[in-house]
């Protein structure tokens, strides 16, 4: 019976070593992990989509060395469904989060101000999409400290 727990207890060791040292490299990789640039807000005028664009430009043309996201950009023809697709993206692991500018974000922004809605909130023009059940290391100490 001790023979058991012996052959359980370095079963354990073995396989958790494993585990905790794919992570030694863990920073390094970064630029491997995809984040997509959803502009679903088709507007020509669109005030968030040429800033999100740069930034995510600037981000993939950092050194390799530097850790950050590759952020793919997409176009809104790729989701004819919205965030139903995003969401199926997301899920079906083809990257690791997702930032989507919501349709019709600079209409809304621009008739709160020319009527002067004061219920108009800002925070529903980007969303930020991620699945929590992947690798817990990696989702909660970096995608969502950096990406929200």
């Amino acid at each position: 019976m001790a023979g058991i727990f012996i052959f359980l207890a370095l079963w354990m060791w073995a396989c958790l070593s494993l585990f905790w040292g794919s992570t030694y490299h863990l920073q390094t990789n970064f630029h491997r992990l995809t984040v997509h640039l959803v502009p679903l807000d088709t507007d020509p005028d669109s005030f968030l989509v040429p800033p999100m664009v740069n930034m995510a430009q600037m981000q993939n043309s950092l050194p390799v060395e530097t850790p950050h996201f590759t952020y793919i950009i997409r176009q809104a023809g790729d989701y004819p469904n919205g965030l139903e697709d995003v969401e199926r993206e997301v899920l079906g692991q083809q990257c690791w989060a997702a930032v989507v500018i919501n349709a019709n974000a600079t209409t809304a922004w621009r008739n709160a101000l020319e009527n002067g809605d004061s219920s108009y909130s800002p925070n529903g023009a980007i969303g930020i999409y991620f699945q929590s059940a992947r690798f817990y290391q990696v989702v909660l100490l970096y995608i969502q400290q950096t990406v929200s």
